[in-house]
């Protein structure tokens, strides 16, 4: 919840960025954990966001759309995990 409500929170585009990071982090061990609400969730990962130092975000989508550089950089990154319901099917 903290980190939701942080990003809910950022005053603007570089903030929400930066809280971005975190809020991909602990939303992905939730779906891990209790399972995702969509058939495929995916986590992909920029080498480049914050100097080079790397960041992850989530997307359903199979083609890299990168909310670190936005529409300078939309295509950098790559799919790095998935997590999958069961079945493939949403209950």
């Amino acid at each position: 919840r903290p980190a939701a409500e942080a990003f809910a929170a950022a005053g603007d585009l570089a903030a929400r960025r930066n809280a971005l990071q975190g809020l991909t982090a602990r939303l992905w061990t939730s779906l891990d954990r209790f399972g995702a609400a969509q058939p495929t969730v995916r986590k992909f990962h920029c080498p480049m966001a914050f100097d080079d130092k790397g960041a992850d975000w989530l997307q359903l989508v199979t083609e890299t759309a990168n909310p670190y550089f936005g529409a300078s950089m939309l295509r950098c990154g790559w799919q790095t995990d998935s997590l999958t319901v069961a079945g493939g099917e949403v209950e």
